[in-house]
């Protein structure tokens, strides 16, 4: 099965509402690189979803409102903010499930993982 299929199964099994932002993290790996930039963002109590690059790093996301995010891979945390990061809180996520395999991907390896917002409890201003 193409990636992209099971990027959209997974969605349509998701878009339920909920009462918090979450990322499922879709992850692809050849060898020793692996990569997390077709995953899904969910915006908490509604039904929107957006396609993101959840690889490590901070970046500038095409949601709207205009969306940036800080992913830790290593820690398994990230804390994003919507429009500007001078006048919006920011918000943070925790990824609350280690990574399972799934088959059917392009890749030598494939991952999925669940984060979900959290309190903030670690210094976001770095980024």
């Amino acid at each position: 099965m193409h990636f992209a299929a099971i990027l959209t199964s997974i969605v349509a099994l998701l878009t339920t509402n909920v009462a918090a932002d979450h990322m499922m993290a879709a992850t692809r790996c050849w060898g020793k690189k692996c990569y997390s930039d077709h995953s899904v963002f969910f915006v908490a109590n509604t039904t929107e979803w957006w396609a993101i690059n959840a690889n490590d790093g901070c970046k500038r996301t095409e949601m709207v409102p205009r969306m940036s995010i800080c992913i830790d891979w290593a820690a398994g945390r990230a804390h994003y903010w919507h429009g500007s990061a001078l006048r919006s809180q920011k918000y943070c996520l925790l990824r609350d499930s280690a990574p399972e395999n799934y088959l059917g991907c392009d890749a030598d390896r494939c991952e999925k993982s669940t984060w979900t917002q959290a309190e903030c409890r670690w210094n976001t201003d770095a980024s």
